[in-house]
């Protein structure tokens, strides 16, 4: 909800977990369903993420696997 609050256009979140122990990795992925979303969010470098006394920053990095350039 937040990466599509800022940026708009997401279409799949999730978070990375181990697939034994099934604990979360420290990573997500993020997909958007436009261009201009996904600029913006990979433009960015960088998103606060506050929920109750949580408050991090995460680095938003281009996937490997992405199609633009």
């Amino acid at each position: 909800m937040i990466m599509d609050r800022l940026y708009g256009g997401v279409c799949y979140a999730g978070i990375d977990t181990d697939p034994e122990l099934r604990y979360p990795k420290g990573a997500g992925r993020v997909a958007f369903s436009n261009q201009q979303s996904y600029i913006a969010a990979i433009s960015a470098r960088f998103v606060q993420l506050q929920h109750g006394d949580i408050d991090k920053r995460v680095n938003v990095f281009k996937n490997a696997f992405s199609n633009h350039k």
